[in-house]
């Protein structure tokens, strides 16, 4: 059913500048020439506007409901060095430490004045946090 309805939904035509406003819900820190950039390659030109190029999937429900005890089973069996990155404007879920925790081989980097598009808000960060993840681990 959800594959059917995401198939037949009618796209809604709209301009560059109205796809950058609606990226601008989730990221108010969105600047004009990145929104423009962005909107510009996550929508396509269809008629006498604009559609997001997405899979209309990502907008259905799942089949499979979120389970916290298949998750941890997951997050338990990563056996590699992983950085889990979050953002100080982020959400946040309580249990998140917890969560975190489950990954025998972490490390926590918290980007500043970031929201969950860090690599849109803060690249050079991100990329400074990864670079220095990937060389601590080539040490050890």
């Amino acid at each position: 059913v959800a594959k059917q309805r995401a198939r037949t939904k009618p796209k809604t035509p709209m301009s560059l500048d109205q796809a950058v406003g609606r990226m601008r819900v989730q990221n108010p820190a969105l600047t004009d020439e990145q929104g423009r950039f962005l909107a510009d390659k996550s929508t396509r030109v269809e008629g006498e506007g604009r559609v997001w190029r997405f899979d209309p999937l990502h907008r259905t429900t799942s089949p499979m409901p979120f389970r916290e005890e298949v998750f941890a089973t997951f997050l338990d069996r990563i056996g590699v060095p992983t950085l889990v990155v979050g953002a100080d404007k982020g959400f946040r879920l309580a249990d998140e430490p917890a969560r975190d925790g489950r990954i025998a081989q972490h490390e926590v980097a918290e980007i500043e004045g970031s929201g969950h598009m860090v690599h849109w808000e803060k690249p050079a960060a991100l990329a400074a946090h990864i670079a220095a993840f990937v060389r601590r681990s080539e040490d050890a």
